[in-house]
């Protein structure tokens, strides 16, 4: 990780995680033994290389969410979002309401990366 440029992770409301650096995105999803039910499965883990675009859009809504504090919550919840945002020496944390519209369009705007199945 280059300190000009943040890098993000993101725990979605399923508990599935992403890491989003300038360069890619990293998909770690929750397995079965993972999951409180024992039977959700996030899919197939990726990694898929960003063109600097993709990354500015996703950048964005991260740090749209992070400056909301209007949709911020103190503890992780069943379908919440958490953001770590990680820039120079500095690590910011954030847990993203369930209702949050900012949380549905992050989801949303991830989805496309995942491959084809």
């Amino acid at each position: 990780m280059r300190n000009e440029t943040p890098q993000y992770e993101y725990a979605d409301g399923n508990a599935n995680r992403y890491i989003l650096t300038a360069y890619y995105l990293e998909y770690f999803p929750v397995t079965p033994q993972e999951s409180s039910s024992g039977i959700y499965h996030g899919g197939k883990p990726f990694k898929v290389r960003l063109t600097p675009a993709e990354y500015k859009s996703l950048q964005l809504l991260f740090e749209k969410a992070l400056v909301d504090t209007a949709c911020h919550i103190p503890s992780r919840t069943m379908m919440s979002g958490l953001i770590i945002k990680h820039h120079a020496a500095r690590t910011e944390r954030v847990i993203i309401a369930p209702a949050a519209s900012i949380r549905q369009e992050i989801e949303a705007a991830l989805q496309p990366f995942h491959p084809k199945q």
